[in-house]
């Protein structure tokens, strides 16, 4: 007896705590499996599924225009946290209500939490609690494809970026005869596509926004590639160079160049190239006077020569492929012309 006295006596303050701890344990349990906790409300876009009729206009029992439900939730937070930051309230309507509808008809929808598809255990409010909807009846039709807003941002800098092609440039729709008629005049939009990392030609396939989506049936077997053409803004470089001869394999003529004996012409090319060709000694670029297949008359022996071509040449071809030469004369001026003693 004093045993178990002593068991029920000794050591109060640890069983105590021991009973404390196992009664919080308890209750954080029992909170998480059928305790309830409150997320704030929440804005949720409206989204409709339907067959044959597009969805017009969306508004409250009132008449007002909205694209958007209030929603409150509740259930176990371990539920609560896994709800989608982002939730859409996604109504799929029934086909008897759409199948004989007439342009401008109106029917109301009711909302409910399985439109939001939540996790189990989590409820949801809706506010309002039933929309109506503007119907029209969908017509097929070709519209062509617009990309006057589709780059996205700036590019990168040194760069320009731009619409190469786009393919196909119209798709066949499904959508109110007034939007087609639209589309066809407009153009239908796509997203912007974001150009800030891109350094060269590239293809995308391209994406149509939501509103687009919601009021236009876009069938995807029917995928439009937008190619965006990437190129480096050129820039040009100012240098003077030596004017050379190019002489004939084998001549019984001298050649000496009076004039000019330098020309100052424009390198143009990517912003790399350019600043490479400022590190070099000398830049990578040659002009002469060709002289290689030139056929000099008699009149000319002992005289000067005025209509000889000027040319240019890339000496390091394969660095500097990219160069363009700017502004060099199409002749020089004079090379004096005499027979070989």
């Amino acid at each position: 007896m004093s045993g178990l006295r002593g068991l029920l006596t000794q050591n109060l303050m640890s069983k105590a705590l021991a009973l404390v701890l196992a009664v919080l344990v308890w209750y954080f349990v029992e909170l998480e499996v059928t305790g309830k906790l409150q997320r704030p409300r929440v804005k949720v876009e409206l989204e409709f599924e339907q067959k044959d009729v597009s969805v017009v206009e969306i508004t409250d029992r009132e008449g007002h225009p909205i694209d958007t439900v209030d929603v409150d939730l509740e259930g176990p937070s371990g539920s609560l946290s896994d709800v989608p930051r982002e939730l859409v309230c996604r109504h799929l309507i029934p086909e008897d209500q759409t199948r004989d509808a007439r342009p401008g008809q109106r029917i109301t929808v009711p909302l409910d939490a399985a439109d939001l598809h939540l996790p189990p255990r989590v409820f949801a409010k809706i506010t309002p609690h039933d929309v109506q909807l503007t119907l029209d009846q969908l017509e097929g039709g070709y519209v062509r494809i617009d990309t006057s807003n589709c780059i996205g941002g700036a590019p990168r800098p040194g760069y320009t970026a731009s619409v190469q092609s786009v393919s196909p440039s119209q798709i066949r729709v499904r959508a109110p005869a007034a939007l087609i008629d639209r589309y066809k005049r407009e153009g239908l939009p796509i997203l912007p596509i974001p150009v800030g990392d891109l350094t060269e030609t590239t293809p995308f396939a391209a994406s149509f926004p939501e509103a687009i989506r919601q009021r236009v049936q876009i069938p995807p077997n029917q995928p439009v590639t937008i190619t965006i053409r990437v190129e480096p803004i050129p820039e040009d470089y100012a240098v003077t160079l030596p004017v050379g001869l190019l002489l004939p394999a084998e001549t019984k003529y001298e050649f000496t160049l009076k004039s000019p004996k330098e020309v100052t012409v424009t390198l143009r090319g990517p912003h790399n190239l350019i600043e490479r060709a400022k590190l070099l000694a000398s830049p990578p670029v040659e002009v002469f006077v060709d002289l290689a297949d030139y056929n000099v008359s008699p009149a000319q022996v002992n005289g000067t020569i005025s209509d000889a071509p000027l040319s240019s040449r890339i000496r390091m071809p394969e660095q500097f492929g990219g160069l363009q030469v700017i502004g060099l004369p199409d002749k020089a001026e004079a090379v004096s012309v005499t027979e070989k003693k």
